[in-house]
């Protein structure tokens, strides 16, 4: 007979939800000033009654034509914040429209320069960002 394990996260603090909701805050206030963000939302785990959520998930609405270097730069302290204790940040990208885009990448030299044209087809986007999440996996 085989076991099931259950993975579930193993924070290093008692109530892990109140430092993640203050990385959160950090994330949105420094977010918030990237030109091209137009929304962020609050998603996931830490929006539910859940006693231990896992991580904190951010939704960007972005405009098509933003440098993503700024943005991907705030996720990575986000991600970071919340790996002091051991859980875990992902920040997701929609685009004006609320289509999902991806999520940004945590390395630095996967987005560094990285802009879509003004006005870039839907394949343009996806496209650049399949080649980010690529180059994510490939590190």
């Amino acid at each position: 007979m085989r076991r099931r394990y259950v993975h579930e996260p193993r924070p290093s603090v008692p109530e892990p939800r109140r430092p993640l909701l203050e990385a959160v805050l950090t994330f949105v206030r420094s977010a918030r000033d990237c030109p091209g963000v137009l929304r962020i939302a609050l998603v996931g785990s830490l929006t539910t009654p859940k006693p231990i959520p896992k991580d904190a998930d951010v939704l960007v609405t972005i405009k098509a034509d933003m440098d993503l270097a700024q943005l991907a730069r705030c996720g990575r302290r986000l991600k970071g914040t919340a790996q002091t204790i051991n859980l875990g940040g992902d920040i997701f990208l929609a685009d004006e429209s609320g289509r999902y885009l991806g999520r940004i990448c945590h390395y630095r030299e996967s987005i560094r320069g990285w802009r879509a044209a003004p006005g870039a087809a839907d394949t343009a986007i996806t496209s650049t960002m399949t080649w980010m999440s690529s180059r994510c996996r490939q590190k």
